[in-house]
């Protein structure tokens, strides 16, 4: 399914994974996380999200991963909004966001042209303690370059 995803094949991985449904397989989050990787990449968020949902079906507990894929596919879609409310998901179940997390949201805020949220953004993790990255630079550099800081 993972290489079915990466070639963007996600119809096929979908296939296959109600094949290994049928068969009495029970997806654990590695599995769900595999497919709503796919899903999101092919611009599917919403189709990702209804997995999501489904996880418990099977009890399946998303971890990190989920979310921060599940935002990063809101973002690439610009839906802002939904974004936000996977990262306040984060946080009702129990998790702690961490530095990816953090690069994916500041990355979304920037791709929704949010720059100077995006900088409040990473001012408030300085303050919890969480270290930016190489990336996390580059992510706001290329931002404030390209659209300034609005």
């Amino acid at each position: 399914m993972d290489g079915l995803c990466q070639d963007r094949k996600i119809d096929m991985a979908l296939n296959l994974w109600h094949q290994a449904l049928v068969k009495g397989s029970e997806p654990d989050v590695t599995m769900h996380n595999i497919i709503i990787h796919g899903l999101c990449s092919a611009g599917k968020a919403e189709d990702a999200l209804q997995l999501y949902f489904q996880m418990g079906r099977w009890n399946c507990v998303p971890n990190l991963v989920t979310y921060n894929t599940l935002m990063e596919g809101f973002y690439k879609i610009r839906d802002c909004e939904k974004a936000s409310e996977i990262w306040a998901r984060i946080f009702k179940d129990g998790l702690q966001p961490d530095i990816i997390s953090y690069n994916v949201t500041l990355k979304g805020f920037c791709s929704c042209s949010r720059i100077s949220d995006a900088i409040r953004f990473l001012e408030k993790a300085l303050h919890l303690g969480i270290l930016p990255t190489s990336i996390t630079w580059y992510i706001l550099v290329r931002a404030v370059l390209n659209n300034g800081a609005t």
